[in-house]
């Protein structure tokens, strides 16, 4: 009867502590990322990019047909004022194919403070102020910053730059999504 009970509690014992055997399982079973749908981004001139979540990725109307780098930055950071330059370079030189869409993550940021950052560095890319600025940040769990992520013009991600990534990285990187 004491084996009964026992291979009876060890059964038991399995079937409650088996199940999800990595977080990750249990974040894609009741994982929200697929439930948004469209993200209006605004920059501070009136222009407007949507984000728009197809599954498998994201497509950007008023970008259609070019690859994106979605670049997550605070004008305070000294890594993210360095990539300026060459975010400005790759979008002047592969402006066909390719756009730069910027989200500023930093709280109360007046549009004349940020027209004044964007002239000064002569900026040529898509900035945006919007507060769904934060709600991109936290769908993409963004921690730091510089923080990119490529993708291309299906929608698809095709790289992700945590922190301050080098101009030639962007580029190849750029290059292979575009068939270069």
């Amino acid at each position: 009867m004491k084996k009964i009970i026992s291979i009876g509690l060890v059964g038991i014992s399995l079937f409650l502590f088996s199940g999800c055997e990595k977080k990750g399982d249990i974040n894609s079973l009741v994982s929200t990322k697929n439930l948004v749908k469209n993200i209006e981004l605004t920059s501070i001139d009136g222009h407007k990019i949507t984000m728009v979540n197809t599954g498998s990725g994201f497509v950007f109307e008023g970008a259609e047909g070019k690859t994106v780098l979605l670049n997550f930055f605070a004008t305070w950071c000294p890594p993210c004022r360095a990539e300026i330059p060459h975010l400005v370079e790759l979008q002047e030189k592969y402006k066909d194919k390719f756009t730069v869409v910027a989200l500023l993550l930093e709280e109360n940021k007046k549009n004349e403070e940020l027209s004044a950052f964007i002239n000064e560095h002569k900026i040529n890319y898509f900035v945006s102020n919007s507060p769904a600025n934060f709600e991109v940040a936290e769908l993409f769990g963004v921690k730091g910053f510089p923080t990119m992520y490529m993708f291309d013009k299906s929608g698809r991600q095709r790289a992700f730059y945590p922190g301050a990534t080098p101009k030639e990285i962007i580029e190849q990187d750029l290059l292979k999504t575009t068939g270069q």
